[in-house]
């Protein structure tokens, strides 16, 4: 195809580019733009110097983070929560679609869509706190621990629920959310 062809071929068709120019310009804003923001990780980075005033150190950060003593657990930790959000993530709402599916009780069915729904509406920051709130030692679920007999349990100081409590927390926020954001 010529130059002279092409030309021709644009201003013919000029009004179905101008329907792609929303596309495209999204694509530049949203992806390739914030792209120049990774030049900070190969960067002694200052937001007094900005982007292209700061030093760059190269691979610096990048060789401290992988020598670093906590950098094997934090690269499991990282490994085990990606692999327990697929492995729970994927086929509780599923799960919980089909059963809701076979309730037969119209207004409890309803009643049950909006209890898991409601989590959706809320930010992450009402919703941390509200997990916060019944996971603590005075919590919802240790009162209910200590109404059968047991010993309140620490969720939020002991290391070994940290993960549990993520991947749940994130699958009851989005468990029936057609539109996921995890």
């Amino acid at each position: 195809m010529t130059r002279k062809t092409a030309a021709g071929m644009m201003r013919r068709n000029g009004i179905l580019y101008l329907f792609l120019l929303p596309g495209v310009l999204y694509f530049i804003v949203f992806k390739y733009l914030p792209m120049y923001g990774i030049l900070i990780a190969f960067q002694d980075y200052s937001p007094f110097k900005g982007i292209l005033g700061s030093d760059f150190v190269g691979f610096k950060h990048f060789i401290r983070f992988f020598e670093d003593d906590e950098f094997v657990t934090v690269f499991r930790n990282t490994l085990l929560i990606s692999l327990y959000k697929l492995a729970l993530g994927f086929p509780v709402p599923i799960a919980l679609a089909l059963l809701l599916d076979e309730v037969r009780l119209a207004w409890f069915r309803r009643t049950a869509q909006t209890l898991f729904y409601i989590p959706h509406f809320f930010s992450w920051v009402i919703f941390g706190g509200l997990v916060i709130q019944a996971l603590s030692s005075k919590g919802m679920i240790n009162s209910v621990i200590a109404m059968f007999g047991g010993e309140p349990i620490l969720f939020l100081t002991q290391k070994e629920y940290f993960r549990t409590i993520l991947v749940v927390s994130e699958i009851s926020k989005y468990s029936v959310n057609p539109h996921r954001a995890g």
